[in-house]
């Protein structure tokens, strides 16, 4: 990472999230808050693979605040996922209204979370599943993302995202289906099946 600027008005350039690349970071931060022994201000990410906006603040113990984030981008460019989910270079939008972080853990968030990427799915393995949403929540100091969608045809898809500060994590999905179609797309997927009907994933995020 480069940073430029000033502690005040600054930019940060290539950041990493594990080996995810981020992109730029710009902040600019309110000198007043730190006559109440906190420093906070706004900052904004660009030039990679996640655009997005939002507020932070920190206080002297560490504990860091953040709201109003909105951020979107695409699957093709995270490089912690397979690459046949790339592939499909699904759309995702991350809104939160908070996200607190104390001592290197997740201890609140509340927000939400949509994708399109299984609608992406029906050149290659002719199936289309639905569009993906849900809440953002803490767990055991991770983040946690729930996500649910069901098709006109009443398959069922849920799907949990669970992730560290540390960039490690785990994703889960489940897929309820009785069309012969929609297994074989499955299974082309990676996934594997349980019985009743029912389809799994397992992806460990390292």
């Amino acid at each position: 990472a480069v940073a430029s600027g000033t502690v005040w008005d600054g930019r940060v350039e290539n950041v990493l999230y594990g080996i995810q690349p981020v992109g730029d970071v710009a902040f600019r931060t309110s000198p007043i808050a730190l006559l109440t022994g906190t420093i906070s201000g706004e900052f904004s990410l660009s030039g990679g693979s996640i655009t997005g906006e939002g507020k932070v603040s920190s206080g002297l113990g560490g504990r860091t605040r953040l709201a109003d984030i909105s951020a979107m981008g695409g699957t093709r460019d995270l490089l912690n996922l397979q690459q046949e989910v790339r592939d499909l270079n699904g759309q995702f939008r991350l809104n939160l209204s908070e996200l607190v972080i104390d001592d290197q853990l997740c201890e609140t968030a509340e927000g939400t979370v949509w994708t399109d990427i299984l609608t992406r799915t029906e050149a290659r393995w002719n199936w289309v599943g639905p569009e993906l949403s849900g809440p953002v929540s803490c767990a055991d100091g991770d983040l946690l993302v729930a996500l649910s969608g069901a098709t006109p045809a009443g398959e069922r898809v849920n799907a949990s995202l669970e992730v560290g500060l540390d960039a490690r994590g785990s994703f889960f999905a489940e897929v309820f289906t009785q069309n012969s179609d929609t297994a074989n797309a499955l299974s082309l997927l990676g996934f594997v099946s349980e019985g009743q009907d029912r389809y799994t994933y397992r992806h460990s995020i390292e």
